[in-house]
């Protein structure tokens, strides 16, 4: 069922709805992802993965990075959960600047960078001796290997 006979705006009408509702359960899920730990390492990595993939879908860089920093600050109310936040949104921001000015092309080894460089900040913050080391590394390139499939 279409919102109007043309074809053309109710393709667009429904991409858009699809968008707006792929947005809400991103959300969610990076809400759900900041809040679990699975052996003593946050999941925050694999949440970085899924936002660095739906940017290399097509999706508005601003935007996924005003989600996830939403999303994170209201998980790590901290100077250093600011940081760590400002730390992803930056980045992001600065990659979709970049693509908007034509300075760069989308491809997958540039988001892979980046979304590597837009952790820095979490490891550092994070590493406390080896296991958790271990944790995080595991973490990340789980994360890593999900947005290379993308």
């Amino acid at each position: 069922m279409y919102l109007t006979k043309n074809k053309n705006i109710a393709s667009k009408a429904s991409n858009y709805s699809i968008k707006i509702m792929i947005y809400l359960l991103l959300i969610l899920l990076l809400y759900g992802v900041n809040n679990t730990s699975l052996f003593g390492a946050s999941l925050k990595p694999f949440g970085i993965g899924v936002v660095f993939s739906l940017f290399f879908l097509g999706f508005n860089g601003y935007i996924l990075g005003g989600i996830n920093f939403v999303v994170q600050l209201m998980t790590r109310l901290s100077i250093m959960g600011a940081v760590e936040c400002l730390n992803v949104f930056a980045i992001l921001i600065l990659l979709q600047l970049l693509l908007d000015k034509n300075k760069i092309k989308l491809n997958k080894l540039i988001v892979f960078i980046f979304s590597i460089v837009s952790q820095i900040v979490f490891v550092i913050r994070n590493i406390d001796g080896l296991e958790s080391a271990l944790s995080i590394f595991v973490s990340i390139v789980l994360s890593e290997f999900f947005l290379y499939s993308c």
